[in-house]
């Protein structure tokens, strides 16, 4: 119904006008992202941080690429992962059943400042694919 007077016209012209863009929002555009940037076979991971448990320190860089950061830390070596919204420490100690006694996973700590258990898997997860799509050159 279109109101008496001289809003006439502007009230026709404000129902054809063409719908106002959408604001970004990076919260939400973080978690749906682009279907276009995704490749279209993404590696399936497991966002378990527990399967780095007994694995050398070659398998885990395999799995993760090269650590951020690598510490010292008593008996243990200390290898640091930074993803987008997680940290994963890596502790490989020295497999004395190993020959030349090789640096073996005993645990893994994963965190996630302000988030929970499962973005903080998720966010291990992400770093997983993003290693592997890297290795195949994806």
């Amino acid at each position: 119904m279109v109101p008496s007077g001289d809003a006439g016209p502007a009230a026709v012209a404000e129902d054809t006008a063409p719908p106002a863009p959408l604001i970004a929002d990076p919260a939400r555009d973080r978690e749906r992202p682009a279907l276009a940037a995704l490749p279209p076979d993404l590696p399936e991971v497991s966002d378990d941080p527990d399967q780095f448990i007994g694995l050398d320190g070659l398998a885990v860089a395999r799995r993760l690429g090269a650590p951020t950061l690598v510490r010292r830390d008593g008996p243990a070596e200390v290898w640091l992962y930074r993803g987008r919204d997680c940290m994963v420490d890596v502790f490989l100690y020295a497999d004395d059943e190993a020959e030349g006694a090789g640096l073996v996973t005993r645990y893994v700590d994963l965190r996630s400042p302000a988030k929970s258990a499962a973005e903080a898997r998720q966010c291990l997860g992400e770093m997983l694919q993003a290693e592997a799509l890297r290795r195949r050159g994806t």
